[in-house]
């Protein structure tokens, strides 16, 4: 129900002087516009206290009337005929209302204002559920809050991304000097909605996987909840920050149940299990604090990673590929600061939506370098061209690039399918009595990877080795390495090349599929889902 009277601070200092008028007190306007600044009126609900505080700024006015008048006073500047009628209105209404905002590919799509946070959430419900095509439409739907705000940010893998933001807004002054006045939500009501936005997306879009979607009964709403895994071997361990690491390391287990072991909760799975802890930290990021993590909270979080991966029209792994890659995910990528880029495009007053159509790409294509980071060589020299800048000042700083451990020699073969460049690293565990002969094994593996790439695309009738053929002379490499306890990591790389000037003197880039290979001691570690190539190694060589 809206106030029936929302008065500028003009009209409300004219009431002010009209009513002490009324009182033989004479006053400027602009004497009573601040002291109406100084009462701040809206900073409660309470009428009572607006009353003690307009009363003590007349004072410092030096103004003086009776608490009656000033009740009164404080009734006809929000509006009421008299203290009664303001009085019982104050007790019907709350001091918000929700204001509801919709992004579409980066572009502002509409609003509305809601008296309740129900009825907000139920426009953001209708919202989401209908920009989420289909039940099955993989997607990642980030649930951010602070106290004064809740936002949805949804990312899919075929459809355009969208934001949803709901804002707590004190109801009587909405805008204080143009700005908007927030107010913060009421806990009980946020947790509660929260919630209810959760558990409506997954389940009339169970494709779509809400993220810190874990809402604390005991804490506040707006912490977040991380867990520590450690696999039984001890020699894995990762702090998990969303559903959506949490779901791909249930997804690498083949997780079906969960346990109590001793201090911790296991999750089961038939390739490996993984004893876990949770800790809950606020959206602030200011401090972390403790609460059981209970059986029963285990089991929910692998219910809903269950139903979510039994909608999902393939796997776990190809869903998060698909949204973090796009439709036309590319076999090579490279990592992109996404810091970088927006910096060169808040120096040219420039936003994401306005680059994506300058070089012709959906927006989603650039923003989920926000998150995801990787991007096929195209897309990198697009923005540098259009941004005036070398692929080098978009990448992001790094030693090192996503490795994968090698089992065989055609799982090699195929990592090096597309390369046009190699790199070798040892890794700093490596002995320096057998960096002679790694330096070697590397240098061979390299050679049978150009003698393939080389077979590939050579006509004619000449002898060419079988892939078995290749695969067995790699795999005697990997069993030299294994009998010194040694593994092989290869990781994929763009490199950026420079080789001529264009007629207008403007640089011109070549993109370079980049196969990085990496060998480790093998130690006490257990086989790693993926390691970092290059981080702290020693090289070992190059060759393109």
């Amino acid at each position: 129900m809206a106030h029936p009277h929302s008065s500028s601070a003009e009209s409300s200092a004219t009431i002010l002087v009209r009513y002490l008028a009324d009182r033989n007190l004479a006053l400027d306007l602009g004497t009573a516009a601040r002291i109406l600044d100084a009462a701040d009126l809206h900073s409660t609900t309470d009428m009572k206290q607006r009353a003690r505080n307009l009363k003590a700024a007349l004072t410092t006015a030096h103004v003086e009337l009776k608490h009656t008048h000033v009740l009164e006073l404080v009734a006809k500047l929000e509006g009421y005929a008299s203290w009664m009628r303001a009085k019982v209105a104050s007790t019907q209404h709350t001091d918000r209302v929700y204001f509801l905002q919709t992004v579409v590919e980066g572009v502002t799509q509409g609003h509305a204002v809601s008296e309740s946070i129900s009825d907000a959430v139920s426009a953001l419900l209708r919202q989401a559920i209908d920009l989420i095509p289909t039940r099955a439409e993989p997607a990642f739907c980030e649930l951010k809050r602070n106290s004064q705000t809740i936002v949805l940010d949804v990312s899919l893998a075929n459809a355009p991304w969208f934001s949803l933001s709901i804002v707590a807004m004190n109801k009587w002054q909405a805008h204080k000097n143009g700005q908007a006045v927030v107010t913060p939500f009421d806990e009980a009501e946020q947790r509660q909605a929260l919630l209810r936005i959760r558990n409506n997306i997954e389940q009339a879009r169970p494709g779509a996987l809400v993220l810190r979607g874990s809402v604390s009964e005991r804490l506040g709403p707006c912490h977040y909840a991380v867990w520590q895994l450690t696999n039984l071997q001890g020699s894995l361990q990762r702090i998990i920050s969303d559903e959506r690491e949490l779901f791909l390391m249930f997804d690498a287990i083949a997780c079906a149940s969960v346990e109590q072991a001793h201090c911790a909760l296991r999750f089961v799975g038939t390739n490996d299990s993984l004893d876990a802890t949770r800790v809950w930290v606020d959206s602030a990021g200011s401090e972390s604090r403790t609460d059981p993590y209970t059986r029963q909270e285990a089991e929910q979080d692998l219910q809903r990673f269950l139903r979510w991966r039994r909608a999902l029209p393939g796997s776990v792994a190809s869903a998060f590929q698909a949204i973090a890659q796009g439709g036309g995910s590319k076999e090579w990528a490279v990592k992109v600061d996404y810091e970088k880029l927006e910096a060169q495009l808040q120096q040219r007053e420039m936003s994401v939506a306005e680059l994506a159509r300058a070089i012709g790409v959906p927006y989603r294509d650039i923003f989920r370098l926000r998150d995801y980071e990787m991007a096929d060589a195209e897309l990198v020299l697009n923005m540098a061209s259009a941004l005036d800048l070398t692929p080098t000042n978009l990448l992001k700083e790094t030693t090192g690039t996503l490795g994968f451990e090698i089992d065989n020699g055609g799982m090699l073969l195929r990592m090096a399918a597309g390369a046009q460049t190699y790199g070798s690293l040892m890794g700093e565990s490596v002995a320096p009595a057998l960096a002679e002969d790694v330096r070697v094994q590397l240098q061979n593996c390299i050679d049978w990877l150009e003698i393939a790439a080389m077979d590939a695309v050579t006509d004619g009738p000449i002898e060419r080795r079988s892939e078995a053929e290749l695969a067995q002379s790699l795999d005697g490499i990997l069993n030299d390495l294994r009998q010194a306890g040694l593994f092989l990591i290869a990781g994929r790389d763009i490199r950026f090349v420079n080789p001529y000037q264009d007629a207008e003197g403007k640089q011109k880039f070549i993109p370079l599929n980049a196969l990085v290979l990496s060998v480790d001691h093998r130690d006490a570690t257990t086989r790693a889902l993926w390691r970092p190539v290059g981080s702290g190694g020693r090289p070992a060589g190059a060759h393109s």
